[in-house]
């Protein structure tokens, strides 16, 4: 663009837009509309080269993480654009200098770290390289914090960027969104298949808005898709009844999600808002990725030849098993074609090993938000509430039986060694129940349900083909010991084929047979 040119587009701007005089202009105002005018030409270039890279079918770069530093973006993009002396030009006739409009932008509060500082670079540098790269964060309203001295000591107040950052984004509400979290699932079956329905779940809305980074000297441009947590509305009902906060408690609890970055999880609530961060970026992501892949293709056979996912360090991890969801659930591939999928679309980079820098929640956290995500269950806590269904059946017998045996070596010392042969029987039949007693458990184990169950001196471990096909492997301690076990194939109707002190070699192959059949 010309001098001219770009003059004539601010004036635009600044009449249509903002409704003031260009002679009368401010530097905050003149600045707004020198980043209007920058960003639709990073939009048009960024058209062009989208409709480049499908007609070439090349790879797209998703890159996600939960910061991006992104610094100031009017002094970046009029350097990378080549623009730095038509608009230098163009501003004189306001009156103003580019130093003065570049005081009036504030940093995004995207980011505080080498992290995000990283994860910026790597969108200038794709645009460079010529790459389709997308980064996809939250929208944080606040940003981290600013740091203030109040009495010798730091205080922090909140970062407020968005009054002048928010110039720079593109909204796209028509891509929003939804993000479920809580509520149960209900399983039945239908026709062989296991069929799951999602219900009592609480929505959020993410909201897209586009942040364009231009390369230096090249025709690409990347775009950072921001999300912002919305609630789809209000509890009409408390409002009717003159509960005016409570109406209002949904919303305020969505859009928290996108008000702070990296809030304190040194309580219990701290650590469920991350959680809801790190899924509401990872859910709205693959939704939008995959979504754009099946409108452009029809098909994710294809997914991970056209698509790369970088994960930049622990916190979006959850778009491992969340696209594994989505190719099992939504599209109906089996275990093993999603996983081969999932395998060779994910590439993650990782920027330390220290464990308080690590991510690890409790699974009764990840079943209370992500219901969807299937969870084993907790072993310990079942355990106690099932301790007398392991004890009672050979706990019972042989407490008599040591109590009758007891008393018979005071009163008739010739009953004793007869009735020590049911109290060693049933004292073996506890110990069985007892090595058990933390073995026992219900499993979804690649797409099968796999059940382990304790039944006296034996360990059951059942495998669900179907709700009429399941086959038994059960071991005894002694057939453990040499390898073997007692194969049973149920049919429907209760039919039943057994096959005993089967070699666990020939025992696997079996099961793997049955899989793949």
């Amino acid at each position: 663009m010309t001098a001219q040119e770009i003059r004539q587009a601010m004036e635009n701007k600044l009449e249509y837009l903002m409704e003031v005089k260009p002679q009368l202009a401010t530097d905050d105002q003149l600045y707004k509309a020198a980043a209007l005018v920058l960003r639709d030409i990073m939009v048009e270039k960024r058209r062009a080269h989208r409709q480049k890279t499908t007609e070439e079918k090349k790879k797209r770069v998703h890159y996600l993480s939960m910061e991006f530093l992104m610094g100031k973006s009017l002094k970046n993009s009029l350097y990378n654009l080549g623009l730095v002396q038509p608009f230098t030009e163009a501003l004189s006739a306001f009156g103003a200098t580019p130093e003065r409009l570049y005081a009036c932008e504030p940093d995004p509060g995207l980011g505080n770290g080498g992290l995000g500082r990283l994860a910026a670079c790597y969108l200038d540098g794709m645009a460079t390289d010529g790459y389709y790269g997308t980064g996809y964060s939250i929208l944080y309203e606040y940003g981290i914090f600013k740091q203030k001295l109040v009495n010798g000591a730091q205080t922090e107040l909140p970062d407020y960027w968005l009054p002048g950052g928010e110039v720079w984004l593109r909204a796209n509400e028509e891509h929003a969104v939804q993000v479920k979290f809580g509520g149960r699932l209900e399983e039945h079956w239908d026709q062989g298949h296991l069929m799951q329905q999602y219900i009592d779940y609480e929505t959020v809305l993410a909201v897209p808005y586009n942040m364009y980074v231009s390369g230096y000297d090249t025709d690409a441009v990347s775009v950072l898709r921001l999300w912002k947590a919305q609630s789809p509305g209000i509890d009409m009902e408390c409002f009717n009844n003159g509960d005016y906060l409570g109406a209002f408690r949904k919303t305020a609890r969505a859009e928290t999600i996108s008000k702070i970055l990296y809030p304190n999880d040194n309580h219990q609530e701290g650590k469920q808002l991350r959680l809801r961060q790190q899924y509401f970026l990872v859910c709205a992501s693959l939704a939008e990725i995959t979504r754009t892949h099946m409108e452009r293709y029809g098909t994710m056979d294809n997914f991970s030849e056209l698509n790369a996912i970088q994960l930049n360090d622990t916190h979006p991890t959850l778009a491992i098993p969340e696209l594994m969801r989505i190719l099992m659930d939504d599209c109906g591939y089996s275990w093993e074609k999603s996983w081969e999928i999932t395998e060779q679309t994910f590439a993650y980079t990782n920027h330390t090993v220290m464990a308080e820098a690590l991510e690890k929640w409790d699974i009764p956290l990840f079943r209370e938000l992500l219901p969807e995500f299937r969870m084993p269950p907790d072993l310990l806590a079942r355990t106690e509430q099932r301790s007398l269904i392991f004890f009672a059946p050979a706990g019972i017998p042989f407490a008599l039986c040591l109590l009758l045996t007891l008393v018979s070596a005071t009163v008739l010392p010739q009953l004793t060694v007869t009735l020590l042969i049911p109290t060693f029987f049933f004292g073996a039949l506890l110990a069985g129940a007892a090595a058990g007693y933390r073995r026992e458990g219900l499993w979804l184990w690649e797409g099968r349900i796999t059940l382990r169950r304790q039944r006296g001196l034996y360990l059951h471990c059942i495998c669900v083909f179907h709700p009429d096909v399941c086959l038994t492997a059960a071991q005894s301690p002694w057939a453990a010991s040499v390898g073997r076990a007692n194969l049973t194939l149920t049919f429907p109707g209760w039919v039943k084929l057994k096959v005993r002190s089967v070699p666990l070699r020939d025992a696997e192959k079996f099961f793997r047979f049955m899989e793949t059949n």
